[in-house]
């Protein structure tokens, strides 16, 4: 199969993610290990696994968020073992006959492969229609019976060795591939790039990622460490001090995002099994109250939004002689307005299509959603956002105006760096930037006395682990009801 690959003699499975349900797994390209070192094994599970990843693209659609992310957790979890793990207390004499019974009889009624069989239709959505759904290497049902037969045979056999191995040397020394039995054993190099080879970023996000990481690893091999399962939380506090040491005027904050960094790096080696929990809780630094206040972001003032619009020309020439217009000249202005009155971010709201100016109920609206190979944040962030009546007339003109699908050409780092330029030429701060204008929106609705819920679903923040429980069971606010509180920001300009 052109899905699995091998390596340190492990196979792993690598598929690909459509778009619908990329948020849940946070990447395009999923990469999982099989736990096996045989490529039979490896191929069955890997069917089990497209099978169940097959279920989950066909029901999408009709499924909750809580469902989905059930489904999608249940995926992310199945391992061989848990074919093979099923006979594991059974007596030598037990498995001989077990094997027998197995050799003889290969009807799909026979209850030694029944959970197997039941597994697989449970996942297929069908009464074991087997051949129907695959189209790869296995001809029919039958056939695919006596792969699992062979499997379970196999097992059974690596079982029985096992029970005689233990019963011939009592005082046996557990070996490292027992005692981690729910572990892959991956050397700690090699799991930095499988997990940098699933991103999903440019080179430029991808930078300081690579250096967080390399910075980990060249402190791992000076304290010998050679192989994931082998860290600990300890180790993770070493190295925060190492790092400490080795930039000793870096900002607590800057510390604590390489940390984060880390941290991600972790919780990937635990979803692929190279951890058996997360061991980063707590490696990064306690910032103190003023610390904390000086990374804060400030919302703009209605002062800072008069001087935004009575110098925008300044945005748009790229020097202050001003004799040559920018050639995305007439996009800053209206990207900072929507920002100004959605709240959305930089990237969501220069990804906007023709499309997703939508109409609803007489409401228009931002549809932010994930079509077109998009990127968003997280899943909070897909939503609809009204149209505020401020920005309404100029936001349909303009879409009128253009014959492009997509509203804005300008890429988000070209954006970004311009933004830079022009906030520091009006004299702001570093805590006044771009995304202060999300901080800004929140702040006014929050000042009319709009409740919590309705602003993180006008700005898409993601939200406490109680309120997704609550939402879960809830639908979203109506756009007429976000269309009310909205329409209550007000700016002068």
């Amino acid at each position: 199969m052109q899905n699995i690959f091998k390596r340190n003699n492990i196979y792993y499975i690598r598929l690909s993610i459509p778009q619908n349900i990329q948020i849940y797994f946070n990447t395009y390209s999923y990469i999982k290990s099989l736990k096996t070192k045989n490529k039979k094994y490896a191929t069955i599970i890997s069917k089990y696994l497209i099978a169940k990843l097959n279920y989950i693209k066909r029901s999408v659609m009709i499924l909750s968020n809580k469902e989905i992310h059930r489904y999608i957790e249940e995926f992310k979890n199945l391992h061989f073992d848990d074919i093979i793990n099923r006979n594991i207390t059974l007596s030598i004499e037990e498995i001989d006959d077990t094997i027998s019974n197995l050799k003889t009889n290969i009807s799909i009624e026979n209850y030694l492969i029944k959970s197997e069989l039941y597994d697989l239709s449970r996942f297929l959505d069908t009464k074991y229609n087997l051949d129907s759904i695959y189209g790869y290497d296995i001809e029919d049902a039958e056939a695919f019976k006596k792969y699992i037969i062979q499997i379970k045979i196999n097992a059974l056999a690596d079982i029985k060795k096992d029970i005689q191995a233990k019963i011939a040397q009592s005082n046996t020394v557990i070996s490292l591939e027992q005692t981690t039995s729910n572990q892959t054993i991956i050397i700690i190099e090699d799991a930095i790039e499988e997990y940098i080879e699933q991103k999903n970023l440019s080179e430029k996000k991808l930078k300081p990622i690579k250096t967080a990481l390399e910075h980990l690893d060249t402190f791992l091999k000076r304290t010998k460490h050679t192989h994931m399962h082998s860290l600990k939380n300890k180790d993770l506090i070493a190295f925060r001090k190492y790092y400490q040491k080795l930039k000793p005027t870096m900002k607590p904050e800057s510390v604590n995002s390489t940390l984060g960094k880390i941290g991600t790096f972790i919780r990937f080696c635990v979803t692929n099994d190279y951890l058996l929990r997360d061991i980063s809780k707590g490696i990064k630094l306690k910032l103190t109250i003023q610390e904390k206040q000086d990374i804060k972001r400030d919302p703009y003032t209605d002062n800072d939004i008069k001087k935004i619009f009575q110098n925008i020309d300044m945005i748009k020439y790229p020097t202050i002689k001003r004799k040559k217009l920018r050639k995305y000249h007439d996009e800053y202005e209206l990207i900072i307005k929507i920002a100004m009155y959605t709240g959305a971010r930089e990237n969501e709201i220069i990804q906007l299509t023709k499309k997703d100016i939508q109409q609803e109920d007489n409401i228009y609206h931002f549809d932010i959603n994930l079509n077109n190979n998009k990127k968003l944040k997280n899943i909070s962030s897909i939503r609809k956002i009204p149209v505020h009546p401020a920005i309404l007339e100029e936001v349909l003109s303009y879409v009128k105006q253009i014959k492009r699908n997509n509203i804005f050409t300008i890429k988000v780092t070209t954006f970004a760096n311009d933004y830079s330029v022009f906030k520091k030429q009006l004299g702001f701060s570093d805590k006044l930037v771009f995304h202060s204008f999300r901080n800004t929106l929140q702040d006014k609705l929050k000042q009319q006395k709009v409740q919590n819920m309705i602003i993180n679903e006008i700005t898409g923040h993601s939200v406490s682990e109680d309120e997704i429980q609550t939402a879960g069971y809830t639908r979203k606010y109506g756009l007429a009801i976000l269309y009310d509180e909205l329409t209550k920001v007000k700016y002068e300009y």
